[in-house]
């Protein structure tokens, strides 16, 4: 029997490919996943590349973990291309099997920043989920919320409402603008502009390093408001632990602001070590009725 695990994120999609007792079969690799982002087409395009790249044809039983299947609707858009993938198919957000990997299956929370972001808490019966409403509604912390509000800031600058920082000057370079006309342009005509609203995160990390104070507000500030959603779905879940993992965990100032204030509120913070892939495969497995052979062999 095999079995495929499929995580689907904002930035990459990521697919591998076992046989129900751990022989590991292939892995696949492409790009976004996240529908509301790129579009339904282009993540499911990219969903069955990578399972293609496993080189396995029509497995047995699939978990696909995708980013952005946010509500009952965004399930109901996916899962009629996804059931294609293979014989049995389960569709499940992809912090979910991102905290399987990591927990497999028992009670946990994991907090994803990276191009978005989502708290997704288990409490071995029922999900939880915060800070995944997409980037209008949610995204609370993320990569793109980052560079939003730098860009908000850089606009009060070039308006003349607010000075001049190392960080705005930064930003401008960033994103090659030179005037407020320009800026508008750049945000609103050419589409909307997600994986380049939360690459300017990268400007603001290395200005708050460096000692700009705007940069360092917004940092923390992102911070801060994740981490909130993070120990309020650790409460309700009945654990003191949060697992973190997503691009934007990567900056060690970022991580310390984070994890310093759920320290203060009894939860501790935890770099994810497992791929969410992995997690997907495990779900698979249990799907199959071969959990135990493939966990057996995944921790010797």
């Amino acid at each position: 029997m095999i079995l495929v695990g499929v995580d689907a994120g904002g930035t990459h999609t990521r697919a591998l490919a076992y046989t129900c007792d751990g022989e590991e079969l292939g892995r696949g690799r492409a790009g976004p996943g996240n529908f509301h982002n790129v579009g339904l087409e282009v993540a499911m395009e990219n969903v069955r590349k990578a399972v293609a790249q496993t080189g396995v044809n029509q497995p047995d039983y699939v978990c696909l973990g995708m980013a952005g299947l946010d509500t009952k609707r965004d399930v109901e858009l996916v899962k009629p291309l996804a059931d294609r993938l293979g014989r049995h198919v389960r569709v499940e957000h992809d912090g979910f099997v991102t905290l399987y990997a990591q927990t497999w299956g028992k009670p946990g929370v994991i907090t994803i920043a990276g191009t978005g972001s989502a708290v997704v808490g288990y409490d071995g019966t029922r999900k939880r989920r915060a800070a995944n409403m997409g980037w209008l509604l949610g995204d609370e912390g993320s990569a793109y919320w980052i560079g939003r509000e730098a860009l908000r800031a850089l606009t009060r600058t070039m308006q003349g409402v607010s000075k001049r920082s190392q960080m705005t000057t930064m930003v401008k370079e960033k994103i090659g603008v030179k005037t407020l006309d320009d800026l508008v342009e750049w945000a609103y005509y050419n589409g909307h502009r997600v994986s380049e609203i939360a690459g300017v995160a990268e400007v603001v990390e290395k200005a708050a390093k460096v000692g700009d104070k705007l940069a360092l507000k917004i940092m923390r500030t992102a911070a801060r408001e994740l981490a909130a959603q993070s120990v309020n779905v650790a409460k309700k879940v009945g654990v003191e632990k949060v697992y973190v993992i997503g691009g934007v965990f990567e900056s060690q100032l970022y991580f310390k602001l984070f994890s310093d204030w759920t320290s203060k509120r009894g939860v501790k913070t935890e770099r994810a070590e497992r791929e969410g892939v992995l997690g997907a495969v495990l779900i698979a497995s249990q799907e199959a009725g071969c959990l135990k052979p493939l966990e057996r062999h995944l921790h010797s």
